[in-house]
């Protein structure tokens, strides 16, 4: 049942789609994973929109939160009661932005299905109307080679089996620290436009002297935020080491369109509040 629910969402459509890329696409798999993935992106926007709004209402209410954890910096279930209330007061939901961080993944797995389905031999689940579109009769040898790559291997595969340090195996490795470093800074600028980004070493000290409380949900934003811009890109890497370069590619592209979308979105949010 659930099987059946996962591949009617998620697999067979992306596994049709990147297809039908791949034959209008000159039989190129990696610029069908390039498009692709700014397609979905575009799609989610809807989603990412309401958690760019809702950093934005977090950056603007700033100045009331210090007030705040100023006033009741002895009483720490008070900074929370009056955090909560003012979130409440502009509309802004701290946990409204997981949809957006947590929708992407289940694309990628989909994709890493789809790949290790194209380098699989007889590919199924192929619509109807996708073989009546490309003309496909038989089984479909797909070709998964992609600038230095073939995006269906992966890093610690080939070096098992080749050596860590053959000079065609690390052009995979480079790719999995390429997606890394996309993702650290997909973090980071997402964080400095929208005001989020950690503290500088005085504000630390500033911060120390007042004595805020531990339980000051705004400093457990800011710690998560922290954490979050080095534990995203090393589990980033993690991954795109044994998974197939077509993951790694297709991850590294969507934190490059982020930071696209954030920065248009951002630019034309400012000028139209100015």
């Amino acid at each position: 049942m659930l099987a059946t629910i996962w591949n009617t969402i998620f697999f067979e459509p992306i596994l049709n789609a990147l297809l039908i890329l791949y034959g209008f696409l000159g039989e190129n798999l990696g610029i069908a994973i390039i498009v692709l993935t700014v397609a979905l992106r575009l799609l989610l926007f809807p989603l990412m929109r309401s958690q760019l709004d809702s950093t934005r209402k977090l950056r603007k209410i700033q100045p009331q939160l210090e007030k705040i954890r100023e006033k009741y910096k002895k009483n720490p279930q008070k900074i929370q009661e009056e955090q909560l209330k003012l979130y409440k007061q502009v509309g802004y939901n701290p946990m409204g932005c997981l949809a957006s961080v947590v929708l992407p993944y289940p694309f990628l797995i989909a994709i890493y299905q789809a790949i290790r389905a194209f380098s699989g031999g007889k590919i199924g689940y192929i619509y109807p109307f996708v073989k009546n579109l490309l003309d496909i009769s038989g089984d479909v040898d797909i070709n998964t080679r992609f600038l230095l790559w073939d995006l269906s291997k992966a890093y610690l595969p080939l070096a098992k089996e080749h050596g860590y340090f053959t000079l065609w195996v690390l052009a995979y490795l480079l790719l999995a620290l390429l997606t890394g470093l996309s993702q650290y800074f997909s973090v980071e600028i997402n964080q400095r436009m929208t005001g989020t980004a950690s503290p500088k070493k005085d504000d630390k000290k500033k911060s120390k002297k007042k004595d805020v409380p531990s339980q000051d949900m705004g400093a457990m934003m800011n710690e998560m935020g922290k954490s979050m811009k080095f534990t995203f890109p090393l589990m980033t890497v993690f991954i795109a080491l044994s998974a197939p370069a077509a993951v790694a590619l297709y991850w590294m592209v969507q934190s490059w369109v982020m930071i696209g979308i954030q920065y248009v979105y951002y630019k034309f949010k400012n000028n139209k509040d100015e």
